[in-house]
């Protein structure tokens, strides 16, 4: 090689360290944009909100009032589908009763949605207090 001339092998690293930098940059670059997208709030279509919000269901004993989902919007909201036939979901009631107990006094509401037909949920909220 020429005096004064750069080194072949040192040249060599030093493009080798850019590409692993370009590389490297592209990666992260790739990598966060994906996050962004994947983590990105996604709006609700405004038409299945209101329709959901405007739902009601009615109670299954004589007398109550029927349960309208627009009464607990704002505030937060856990809601349960359940089956009398489904020993789960009646195992964890108990468990629902309490997260409601501990935590209403922060705003949450409880909800649960029986699937059953209303005569088996009648004759079950009988048996059960």
């Amino acid at each position: 090689s020429a005096p004064g001339a750069p080194n072949p092998s040192s040249v060599d690293r030093s493009r080798r360290r850019a590409l692993y930098a370009g590389a490297a940059a592209i990666a992260a670059a790739a990598g966060a944009g994906l996050a962004w997208w994947r983590l990105r709030p996604h709006a609700a279509l405004p038409e299945a909100e209101a329709a959901m919000w405007a739902q009601r269901f009615d109670a299954p004993r004589q007398g109550d009032a029927a349960v309208e989902m627009q009464a607990f919007r704002g505030r937060p909201l856990l809601v349960n589908f359940w089956a009398t036939w489904c020993p789960p979901c009646v195992e964890e009631l108990p468990m629902l009763n309490g997260f409601y107990r501990e935590h209403r006094a922060r705003g949450w509401q409880v909800v649960g949605l029986a699937i059953d037909q209303p005569s088996a949920v009648r004759k079950f909220l009988e048996r059960v207090p």
